[in-house]
């Protein structure tokens, strides 16, 4: 329970900062890899075809503790 004495988060408890990548600086035929390398140590992708053109991607990662937490904006598509 939020706010309680019995150790749990309060609301004075430190957000962790989080580490942000982002392809959009990189040129667009190598965006696509670049995003693949960086999430490579949480999931392995092989696409079913060679991606063309730009991918702009941006990933977010807070770790707390032994668990980390991710968030990925792209325009990957999953059947």
């Amino acid at each position: 329970m939020l706010g309680d004495s019995s150790g749990g988060v309060g609301a004075n408890a430190e957000v962790p900062a989080g580490q942000v990548f982002s392809t959009h600086d990189l040129p667009a035929s190598e965006q696509f890899e670049a995003w693949r390398q960086h999430v490579s140590e949480m999931i392995e992708l092989s696409p079913a075809r060679e991606p063309g053109g730009a991918f702009p991607a941006q990933t977010m990662r807070w770790q707390l503790g032994d668990l980390i937490f991710t968030r990925s904006i792209n325009r990957l598509k999953f059947p």
